[in-house]
C-alpha cells in the first residue's frame, strides 16, 4: 500500500440533545448576537460530522476559526463562548450600572410590551437624550445623574 494521499480521519463533535436544543434556539432568537449564532452553526454543523474547512466554506470563515471555537466548545461548553479581555480603552460605565440600566429597559412600564425613548424619558424626569449634553469637566465614570445637564 502507498502512503501519501490518505485523509486523516474527521474527530467528531459530540454534544449532548440538551446542548443541541440549546443551540438551535440561540439560532432562532431574534436577540441572539450574529457572532453567537456563526458560532453555534459551527458546533452544529461539527456535531453532524462535517470536517473543518466544509463547515468553514459554508459559514463563510476560515478553517482556524472553526477550531478555535470548537476547541473552546470542547472544553468549557458554552461558557467557553465568553469574550475574553482585548486591550484597549476600558468600560467607562461601572458593570453595577449597566446592570441596573439593563434591567430598567427590561421592564417595560404597565400596559406595554417594551420602552419607548419618550416613556422611558418622561418616566426619568423628561431628559431626553436630545436634551442632554455633558457636564464639562466630570468623569466618564460618574453617575449618569450626575454627568447630564438638562439643555435648555
Amino acid at each position: 500500500m502507498q502512503d501519501g494521499c490518505l485523509a486523516r480521519p474527521v474527530n467528531p463533535l459530540i454534544i449532548e440533545a440538551a446542548q443541541h436544543q440549546e443551540l438551535e434556539q440561540m439560532i432562532k432568537r431574534p436577540t441572539t448576537p450574529q457572532r453567537e449564532v456563526r458560532r453555534a452553526r459551527i458546533v452544529l454543523l461539527r456535531a453532524e460530522g462535517k470536517s473543518q474547512e466544509p463547515v468553514a466554506a459554508q459559514i463563510g470563515v476560515n478553517r482556524p476559526v472553526v477550531a478555535k471555537w470548537e476547541k473552546r466548545f470542547r472544553e468549557a461548553g458554552l461558557a467557553g463562548w465568553a469574550e475574553a479581555r482585548r486591550s484597549g480603552r476600558k468600560p467607562s460605565v461601572d458593570v453595577a450600572i449597566r446592570a441596573q440600566i439593563g434591567t430598567e429597559v427590561t421592564q417595560p412600564p404597565a400596559g406595554r410590551t417594551r420602552w419607548s425613548s419618550r416613556a422611558m424619558a418622561k418616566a426619568k424626569g423628561g431628559v431626553g437624550p436630545h436634551r442632554a449634553a455633558p457636564v464639562a469637566g466630570q468623569r466618564p465614570e460618574a453617575p449618569f445623574a450626575t454627568n447630564v445637564q438638562v439643555v435648555a
